[in-house]
């Protein structure tokens, strides 16, 4: 009767699992899923909180071989419906689909059906379960049971010692299973049931394990580790490390023992160049990569970590035919960060001259070029897509050096054919790589090519405030004065992306009173804000340690100089949280860079002894102490606040003009 009992009961807990195509919300088709086969998806969001009109994706969890993996599914759009096909693996024995908005890691709205799971078991060509069919089952609604499910449930659910013992024996009856393939999950569950009785009961199963001649290296790894941090029994951990190190002396394990060993040879005793060259080479001798990927183990990062590290080493030590030879073999992923950290830096800090590192530059850029879609960022990002545009804008932000090399070099046409090769977003998304192509257009005669040029950046808001400069000149050129000019470049941009703008700065209006105060500027004289009734003051938090801070104050030249014959509107830039002579470094950075804009110096906090009395005043409106900061006043209130900058002048300049002007605008 108690078995009658307990099926009933699991039936009852399987039953959810085969009958979510009837849930109204999923449907599968075939009903009965077959693994090597596909499946068409069929998903109504209809009862979901999901947004309307935004795209749905599906993330599909796998029990294949064992082992957990995840896939990303692109859903297409048909009416109310989200509908795709999927290829089963052959050996998948279990399926659960959880569909999202937004991020897979960190979704805006998903659907797991209540946590209770989309999931289904899956059978092979002659209707009978796969192997690991039985136990994804308790992985999946007790994932701490052994390596469960990232990212898709929130709870980690008890099952009852009944359960888990059935799923154990229903397991036990498909054919060629065998509990030393799912070694850990095993065991995690026989330490449920058992109690005061499982370390001898399983030390008695795995000494008897340990002795199978079958056993592979991953299988060995498991019941020694099992042994050293589960039982802590060093010795018998140790006994089975030297077996497996001597059955696969360049297995997994040795690669990653050798691996670990190296590294803390070159930085623990801080050996010179030559002798850390040695090191990396010796371990890429000793475990070659071709060897590694027949069978890969996931240990990719080691060859990530080794290449890159060798070639600064080739690099640093200007052993270039090395360096070079080591990096065409690379992957598109290994030799991004290799161009990023050696040519990057090597730019940027002048530590080679221009015609070599442009030598260096061409292979590595013409071989990043060729390798952009080799997918080997693949599993740094759930979906394909992601990590498709992801190498897309690594691919950008290294044409962006090289092209800045060759303009250097005075190689302007060169320069001028690698704009070809960067992203569609690339080509107008980075505002001071615009004002390259700009300067690049002008030097190879391609004027004619500059106003369209000019206009497309002006589009995207991707432009600098001497893109400004020269799309006003353009237009000087072809009219009489500047009173059509905001008109013109109104109808240049977006207007979808406009009104959004528009939107989003509705909804961070505010109407807060601020405490008043008074400042010196850099010319000594007190600045006090109760000398601004009747108008509109921007403040400008800024600091010189803080680059987006100086990414921006050109954007805001740009604003200052728009309204500078409006007497109604005003512009304040105060320096603050600096250290030292704080006064000194500021007045020596501003004159160094010719801005034309008011600055001035943040007074002593008292109570803290630093320079941020004003904008601490400040901080409890909008919770956060970053920098840049802008700050728009009116009639003693704060009557908007933003953080940041996005890179983009024009942005910028339109959050600021628009923000004046609807408080202008307000009677």
């Amino acid at each position: 009767m108690k078995r009658i009992v307990l099926l009933f009961c699991l039936f009852c807990w399987v039953l959810t699992i085969t009958a979510q195509e009837f849930s109204g919300t999923l449907k599968l088709q075939p009903e009965k899923l077959i693994a090597g086969k596909s499946i068409d998806i069929t998903y109504n969001p209809a009862g979901s909180n999901f947004t309307r009109g935004k795209a749905i994706s599906a993330a599909i969890y796998l029990y294949n071989n064992y082992h957990w993996s995840v896939e990303g599914v692109t859903l297409e759009n048909n009416g109310e419906i989200w509908q795709a096909k999927f290829n089963l693996p052959k050996t998948c024995a279990f399926v659960a689909l959880k569909f999202y908005q937004g991020l897979y890691e960190n979704p805006d709205a998903f659907d797991n059906n209540n946590e209770t799971g989309y999931k289904f078991s899956t059978l092979n060509d002659q209707g009978e379960k796969l192997p690991g069919g039985a136990i994804a089952l308790a992985l999946f609604d007790m994932p701490s049971l052994y390596f469960g499910l990232n990212y898709y449930q929130n709870t980690d659910k008890k099952l009852s010692n009944e359960v888990l013992s059935q799923l154990l024996k229903e397991e036990a009856k498909i054919k060629q299973s065998d509990p030393k393939y799912y070694i850990e999950s095993y065991v995690a569950i026989q330490k449920i049931l058992k109690g005061d009785r499982f370390k001898v009961a399983i030390t008695r199963w795995l000494d008897k394990l340990a002795k199978d001649p079958s056993l592979n290296e991953r299988q060995y790894l498991s019941i020694k580790n099992i042994y050293q941090f589960e039982f802590k029994d060093n010795a018998k951990a140790d006994f089975l490390e030297k077996i497996i190190l001597k059955k696969y002396p360049k297995g997994a394990h040795s690669r990653f023992l050798t691996f670990h060993k190296k590294m803390n040879e070159v930085s623990g005793t801080k050996k010179s160049e030559v002798n850390a060259i040695e090191s990396y080479e010796d371990f890429l001798k000793s475990f070659p990569i071709t060897e590694w990927k027949q069978s890969p183990q996931e240990q990719g990062y080691i060859y990530y970590q080794v290449h890159c590290y060798l070639a600064t080493a080739y690099f640093n030590a200007k052993k270039t035919n090395s360096f070079l030879s080591l990096v065409s073999g690379l992957d598109f992923k290994t030799l991004n960060e290799v161009s990023r950290w050696n040519i990057g830096r090597a730019y940027a800090f002048k530590t080679m001259g221009l015609d070599t590192l442009e030598s260096i530059s061409a292979p590595i850029i013409k071989n990043l070029i060729k390798k952009v879609t080799d997918g080997s960022y693949k599993e740094e990002f759930f979906s394909k897509k992601r990590a498709e545009n992801n190498a897309y804008v690594q691919l950008d932000n290294r044409l962006a050096t090289y092209i800045a090399i060759l303009f250097d070099l005075k190689q302007y046409d060169e320069a001028l054919k690698y704009f070809e090769n960067l992203s569609n977003k690339g080509k107008l998304g980075n505002p001071e790589l615009n004002e390259l192509h700009m300067r690049i257009l002008e030097k190879t005669n391609n004027s004619k090519l500059i106003k369209p040029f000019l206009e497309s950046c002006v589009l995207v808001n991707s432009i600098t405030p001497k893109m400004f400069d020269k799309i006003k000149d353009l237009y000087l050129g072809q009219h009489e004065d500047l009173s059509g000019y905001d008109a013109y470049l109104i109808a240049l941009k977006s207007s979808t992306e406009q009104e959004e703008l528009k939107a989003e700065i509705k909804q961070n209006l505010t109407n807060k009173e601020y405490m008043p105060f008074a400042l010196r500027g850099m010319d000594g004289k007190l600045v006090r804000s109760s000398d601004w009734e009747g108008k509109i003051v921007v403040l400008d938090f800024w600091a010189t340690w803080c680059k987006p801070c100086i990414n921006a104050l050109p954007g805001m030249q740009v604003a200052v100089d728009k309204y500078a014959n409006d007497s109604t509107v005003d512009f304040y830039f105060i320096g603050t949280m600096q250290n030292g002579d704080y006064k000194e470094k500021s007045e020596a950075f501003v004159k160094r860079k010719g801005f034309r804009l008011k600055f001035l110096h943040d007074n002593i906090n008292p109570k803290t002894g630093a320079q941020s009395a004003v904008f601490s005043s400040f901080v409890p409106f909008f919770n956060s102490s970053a920098i840049p900061r802008k700050v728009i006043l009116k009639d003693g209130f704060m009557r908007y606040t933003s953080e940041g900058f996005s890179g983009s002048t024009g942005k910028l300049v339109d959050e600021i003009s628009y923000v004046i002007e609807l408080l202008k605008a307000e009677k």
